[in-house]
């Protein structure tokens, strides 16, 4: 099973939406059911965060380390 994995700020995240990340409307659950319903989706979008640390957890979630 494939990966795919969703990094960035509040976007991602889903804020301003019910339930957030679990709202049927976020674009990355959208993606799930439509395109990616098959693979295993990980979301680790967070509220603030900047393209550095976009870029960090990216790459920690990638090589598999705990976040810096």
């Amino acid at each position: 099973m494939k990966k795919i994995l969703f990094s960035g700020c509040s976007f991602v995240q889903g804020t301003g939406l019910d339930d957030e990340k679990e709202n049927k409307n976020l674009f990355v659950n959208v993606f799930l059911k439509e395109i990616f319903n098959e693979h295993s989706v990980n979301n680790i979008g967070e509220c603030g965060n900047s393209n550095l640390r976009i870029f960090l957890d990216s790459s920690a979630e990638k090589i598999g380390r705990a976040h810096v």
